[in-house]
């Protein structure tokens, strides 16, 4: 497999013009440097080191064995994915194609 179609293949689309890739893990095996969350969202690249965004308790640079990092890096990963397949935008702003509901 090359390396474009490895990319292609982590590629989501909802709606015709956003696509976003799957969350993926950058970290290592040195406590002291800092680990994220990271993945492309139209074409924008967006890092998160923790769960605040999505008002989670979730510290993963904060662990103090590289084994609690992992399981909190992965929690966070899933977290990030659920979010994005429930329409969350990294940017704060709703999802234009969000059902609109007449005033009455």
């Amino acid at each position: 497999m090359g390396f474009l179609e490895r990319k292609i293949k982590y590629f989501i689309c909802t709606i015709d013009n956003i696509v976003y890739t799957t969350p993926q893990i950058s970290a290592n095996d040195n406590l002291a440097s800092r680990s994220y969350v990271y993945f492309y969202y139209n074409k924008k690249h967006y890092k998160f080191y923790n769960g605040n965004k999505l008002n989670l308790p979730i510290f993963p640079n904060h662990a103090k064995t590289i084994k609690e990092r992992a399981k909190l890096l992965h929690k966070l990963q899933q977290e990030y994915t659920k979010a994005l397949n429930n329409n969350w935008t990294p940017t704060g702003q709703t999802n234009l194609f969000d059902p609109i509901l007449p005033i009455q």
